[in-house]
Formats: structure tokens, sequence, C-alpha cells
């Protein structure tokens, strides 16, 4: 008989469901218990279902958090004891009979406050029979230093509470086979920690009554808790056995010939590469080179399939060029810019003053959460500085002002009970607790099994996306805001009216961003034919979120809008919209090279993949390296020319609208010819240089298009500063916005920052 024990960290991920069912499959256990399933009960109904089991005890989540489950086969006799939210408890067999014991699937409290409880509960379960028991599951707490590693060592008073609660209940250890560890932060280096949280306990008769049982850590790459596998029979496996199993013994140690005797067996070891390719093997291997795509077959048979799938969503260039090495900090290659970045990085991260609850990082591959994800969120600038101060862990919280030896008391101002971190402060004070609990998020912050912020932060992304993730970091400046009002001014906000100024704080910024916005053009723009005898070809991709699969479509049409030919073409396993509008873009020449069309008009709806068809800069990005064949194919290159005339952005993008009064340039070929055609005009042209990145720019740009608007005999440009470069050192720009004014070709004037009424009255100055 077994039993499957899992902390599974949510069953709303595809790839844990995946996970558990192939578990399941090869292990065959007759019990699931399952832990932070963060379910309702119709939901583990269908799980249930589909993994074939016929019964279920279902206790259901508390909002995001929680949730435990216990599954068994339909020829099982289980009688349901007791439950809660940390337990279930069941006897199998009827009561009266000889071989009647008791199954408790546990879950210890995740708080280190709350733990006491846990301990208690396992003493009220002991006293409540007196029958065979065996306990498992997540008890979130160690027995011994040895089943930690890495950073602060556990407090012993804290384990010491664990193993009386286990005295007074009679339990014993049953052991376990595989990785002495069952939980993991999946932190690299120094911040990486690992525990046994995970075990199986028995009283003495019950393993009497199954003398042959072993427990196994089960390996799982989509929670950080490892499955726990319980198997128990009352006889011994019929396997047939050659030689006596072979077990340590620790009082080996001390003898002085055990280094010797260990070394000479490993000097007897060869070793052997447990992949299926050999050590020297290359990725051209995995390649198919006649049909240029990845050996789907082959990707499967070596690789997990959630790697195998993550590969085949790499695009190849269907040159198949030689490797080289890129910068991978930024997509755009190598910059001083983004070298600067990266060392400040690392230089605060080294110098920084960090904390095993109260440090968050959201650089690399430490979180799922990026910075350009918090740049880009709909919230004030303060707010967004405010994260990252919580980011590197400088918030002059009372914990890290003890440690630059600032002579304070580390308790928390707010609340008077534990020391004073951040992550005290946003997430486990008295008082933070009620104002989540209040919050339109309704999160319980003492429920999570987040252990710091940068984990809680992911958790709140996945399960509320941006718009609650925007609301999250409101919630949080306010608490933080009020922890200052209490301390330095005595001021006292109620946790609900905490919560009204953080919403209010964020209505407001939203209607002053509204107002300032152009209006937007409801009505889709018009299709426009080509001129001449060119034609245009237009192209759009669609993403899949369900299979991750996707497709193309080409139209190509004539001077009179008459239909020449169009093309389908349907896309597995791609990661990425923007690569799908990169592949749209490179089929679409593709096409039109095969009929024989030497000049056309490319139009789509993704600006971006126009900027990197046209751009002449280096780029490692994925949608670049697609659009690489037709850049870079030296037997078309000279033809590139005539087949790409024009190119043209439609309207889905953000970037892409604005007025047709504006032009934007995106690349300097285009640029240079253009203002030559212009150097005899004696139009007056105003060139707005700024940046993606630069918050003035947004602020000037709805003003510079109503400037475009009203003065209609001047020609208005914009030109991105990190993408033409050049153009912009020809002009001198040193600060974002700078608006340089041309006339027959020459600079005649300049206005450097967002100064909208001194650019009004220059353009009004010159444009006569």
């Amino acid at each position: 008989m077994k039993c499957l024990s899992w902390n599974c960290q949510g069953l709303g991920n595809p790839w844990t469901i995946r996970n558990l069912h192939n578990i399941v499959k090869k292990e065959d256990p007759w019990f699931v218990f399952l832990m932070e399933t963060r379910l309702k009960k119709q939901d583990m109904e269908k799980i249930k279902v589909s993994l074939g089991f016929s019964n279920a005890i279902v206790v259901e989540s508390v909002g995001r958090s929680g949730g435990l489950c216990l599954l068994w086969r339909q020829d099982l006799d289980i009688s349901l004891q007791s439950y809660s939210k940390n337990h279930i408890d069941v006897v199998l067999g009827t009561v009266g009979e000889r071989e009647v014991w008791r199954l408790t699937g546990m879950y210890g409290h995740p708080e280190a406050a709350k733990k006491w409880e846990t301990w208690e509960l396992i003493r009220y379960l002991s006293r409540s029979y007196s029958m065979p028991w065996v306990c498992f599951g997540d008890f979130n707490e160690i027995t011994c230093a040895e089943e930690k590693s890495g950073r602060v060592e556990k407090a012993a008073w804290k384990m010491r509470k664990f193993k009386e609660a286990i005295l007074d209940c009679h339990l014993i250890g049953l052991g376990f086979e595989g990785n002495t560890f069952t939980w993991c932060n999946k932190r690299s280096g120094e911040g990486n920690v690992r525990e046994r949280l995970d075990r199986a306990m028995a009283t003495s008769d019950w393993c009497f009554l199954f003398p042959f049982t072993t427990v196994k850590h089960l390996s799982c790459h989509t929670s950080d808790h490892s499955p726990l596998l319980l198997a128990f029979d009352k006889e011994a496996p019929k396997i047939a056995r050659k030689k006596r199993s072979f077990r340590f013994e620790a009082m080996w140690i001390h003898s002085p010939e055990c280094a010797e005797i260990i070394d000479s067996a490993w000097t007897g070891c060869h070793q052997v590469s447990a992949q299926v390719l050999p050590r020297d093997a290359k990725v051209s291997l995995l390649i198919d080179k006649d049909q240029k795509t990845w050996n789907h077959t082959l990707l499967m048979t070596v690789f997990m399939p959630h790697e195998a799938e993550l590969i085949s969503s790499i695009p190849l260039s269907e040159r198949l060029p030689p490797d080289k090495r890129v910068w991978h900090f930024t997509s755009k290659g190598f910059s001083v810019r983004s070298a600067y970045h990266l060392t400040s990085t690392l230089r605060d991260r080294e110098s920084a003053t960090s904390s095993s609850t109260s440090s968050l990082s959201w650089n690399g591959s430490l979180s799922g959460i990026k910075w350009s994800q918090v740049w880009q969120l709909a919230i004030p600038p303060k707010v967004k500085i405010f994260i990252w101060k919580v980011a590197l862990n400088i918030l002059p919280v009372r914990a890290n002002l003890c440690k630059r030896k600032i002579p304070v008391e580390n308790v928390c101002g707010v609340c008077g009970e534990e020391g004073e971190t951040i992550l005290h402060v946003l997430k486990n004070c008295h008082y933070a607790r009620q104002v989540w609990l209040l919050s339109q998020l309704g999160l319980r912050s003492d429920a999570t099994s987040a252990d710091s912020l940068s984990s809680w932060v992911e958790e709140i992304m996945k399960s509320h996306g941006e718009e609650g993730l925007s609301a999250f970091f409101m919630i949080a400046w306010s608490i933080w805001k009020h922890r200052n009002e209490y301390i330095f001014s005595g001021v006292k906000m109620t946790p609900f009216n905490c919560v009204q100024r953080a919403n209010k704080l964020l209505a407001d910024f939203h209607n002053a961003n509204d107002r300032a916005a152009p209006e937007s053009i409801s009505a889709a723009r018009s299709w426009l034919a080509p001129p001449g005898d060119l034609f245009k070809v237009n192209i759009d991709g669609a993403l899949h979120l369900e299979d991750r699969s996707a497709g193309v479509g080409v139209v190509v049409r004539d001077h009179n809008g008459d239909l020449i030919a169009a093309m389908s073409k349907r896309i597995s396993n791609t990661q990425s919209a923007a690569v799908i509008e990169a592949i749209a873009a490179r089929e679409g020449l593709k096409f039109a090279l095969e009929l024989g069309i030497q000049e056309v008009i490319l139009e789509s709806d993704s600006v971006n993949t126009i900027r990197a068809l046209t751009s002449q800069e280096e780029n490692s990005s994925f949608e670049n390296l697609v659009l690489d064949d037709r850049k870079k194919n030296r037997e078309e290159k000279e033809r590139m020319g005539s087949v790409i005339s024009a190119l043209q952005g439609g309207g889905s993008d953000a970037s892409s609208s604005e007025p047709s009064r504006v032009v934007a340039f995106h690349s300097t070929a285009l640029w240079k010819a253009h203002f030559d055609s212009l150097k005899e005009s004696t139009q007056l042209m105003v060139v707005d240089f700024s940046a993606s990145w630069c918050g003035p720019c947004r602020l000037i740009e709805p003003a510079f298009k109503e400037l475009a608007a009203k003065f209609t005999d001047v020609e208005f440009a914009k030109i991105d500063v990190d993408e033409l470069v050049e153009v912009a050192q020809e002009y001198a720009v040193q600060a974002m916005p700078t608006f340089i004014l041309i006339k027959q070709g020459k600079e005649v004037d300049k206005v450097v920052g967002a100064k909208k009424d001194e650019l009004h009255n220059k353009i009004q100055k010159h444009r006569a």
C-alpha cells in the first residue's frame, strides 16, 4: 500500500497538474494527501476524476492560499474523524476490528508565531484515539540543525518545541530514502536554503502492524517541496536479493581506516554521463538541417517535456549562421549603459545589508518579476521609487538602522511586538494584516506560504495580474507612509482609511493621465492602396495562449486593391507574440519573393517588428533573430532595398497611436533620405529627440502632438535616441527631451527639456 503527500503550492498551474498525473501514474498510490491546493471544492472534484480516484475529502482554500485534499480509491473503508485548514484525520477499517488504524495528513503553520498551534493540534489528535496511527505531511519545521542547509541557523528552542510534541505523542520517525532535504527556496549561491520540512511518523503499534515501511523523497520541479511517498506492508516485498543491503554506520567515522577505505572505493569508480547525448555533443545535433527546424523527436527523447517545449520555442535562422556570443542583459547587445546598470546592480547586492526575510530582488533569473514590468505599471513615480528601495532593502526600518550601528531599539514602531524589518512592516505587522484583509485584494498575509516579499509579489502577479500588482504596490506604499506618520507625527490612521488613501491616489493618478492623453481613434484606420505599380503586403500573427500555438497570415494586393495572393501558416510552440509578428514579416517577404514581386510596401500592426526590420543596430532578441534571414542573407541582400520600399505600422501597438502629423523614424537610412529631400524646402521641421524610458519625454508627448495639430504648416518628427544613436550624436543631443528646429537642412534653434511654452514660442518665431 502506498500513500503520497505533497505540498503542491497551487494546482492552478498546468505544469503542476501534469507532474501530479505523472507521479500518480508511476507510483500508483492508494491515498494522495495534497497541501496548498489553492482551489475550491468543485475544482478539486475535476482533478480527482482526472487522477482516477473515487473519493475525496476537500478543505477549501481561503482566498488564494491554503487548501487540503485527501484522495483515495473506491475499495477502501475510510471514515472521516476530523479536519481543519491544517489537517485531515481519517480511520481505515471498521472501529472494533483488529486491524483498524488512523492516517492523518498534516500541514503545519508556516508562520513562526502560530507553530505552537500545530504542536497542540498533534497532541490533541494523539489523545483522541489509542489505535495505531501514522501521521505525515509538511510540518513546516525541522528537528535538528542537520536538517537545514544555508544561511542563518534555526533557533534551538523552535526545534525543541517540535521534538517535544513528537515525544509527547509517542511518534517515531520512519526515516527516508533520497535527498536529505524536502524544501528548497530555489536560489543560487549563498542565498540557497534547503530544509527537511516534510516527514512521516507513526506510533510503535502502527510500526508493528506494518513492519515493512519505506519513505521516499521524490523529485519535482514545479514546487519548492518534494513529494513524499510512504510505502508500507505487513510482509516483505517478494524481491530476490542476492546481496545483503549495505547500511552505513555512523560509528565507522571514528575508525582510522574509514577515510582510506572510502578514498580507495571512489578511486575505482569511473564517471559515466547520465545524458543520452555524449559530453561533447553540440546544439547543432538537435537541428534538422534539411528542414531547418528543431528535431522534435530527438528533443523529446533527450530532455524533459517542459525543457523540450522551451527549446523548440526558440526560433531558428533559416541561414543557420555560425554561433556567436551575445550580451544577454539587454536585447540590443552590449552598451555602456547596460554594462553600467549591471555593474551597479552587482555592487548594490554586495554592499547592501541583506536579510533572509526582507531582501527582494527582481533582476535576472532570481525572480519572475522584472524591473521593466514594475516601471511600466500605471502607478505614481514616487511609489515606483519606494518599490525600488524595498527591492534593494534600503528602507530605513529599525533592523537596517541597527545594522548600520545607529542606536535605536529594533522593535516595530506600530505594533511594538517584533523586530522591524521590511517584511514585518509590510506583511507581518498586525496593522498591515488588517490593511491587506480590508483591501480590494482581500489578502490574508498571515496565511500565505510566501516567506519573502519577493515570493509574495510573484504570487500576486500570478493570481491578480498587473492591475492587482499595481493595487498591491499602492497599498504597501500607504502602509509605509502610515508607519512614518505614526512614528514621527503621532498620526494614527485606521486600516480602512489606509486602503482608501492608496485607492484614491491611484484613481487620481489615472484620471490625471487620462486627461493628459490624446483622444484615441476609435475606428480602425482604413486600408490604403499602394501607389503606382507597387504591391502591398499585409501581415499579421496570432498567438493561442492555451496550447502556445500560433498562426501567421499574408495578403498581397495591387494598386487597385485587388487580391493577388494570400497564404497562412501554423506555427507550433511559440512563447512570444513579438516573435509571431516577426515570423509573419519574414513569411510575408518570402512569399513576395516567391511570387516574383521585386518592390512592395510591407504593412504590419506591430511597430516593434518594423523597427527591428529596419534597424541597423545589433540586436540579440528572438524577433530580431527571426528577421535576420531577411536582413543578412547575402543572396537577397542586394534586393532588400527594392523589396522593402516602405514600411508602415498599423494601429494596434501603443506606440503607433500617434496622429499622422507626427512622423516617427526608426531607420537611419529612411531619416537621411527624408532629410535630404527637405534640404531645399523653406518649411520648418521640429524634431523631438526622446527615449522610451524618459519620464519627461512621456509627459511632453501629448503637448507635442497638440502643437503638430495646431501648426499644420510645420513638419513634426520624432526620433528615439536609443534607436538612431548616430543622428542624436550629429545634433549633440545630451538630454531628453531635446527639440531641434531645422530649416533648409540647418539647425535654426533648440529647446532642451519638457518646456511646452518655450517650444511653442520658437515654432511661432521660425515658421514664418
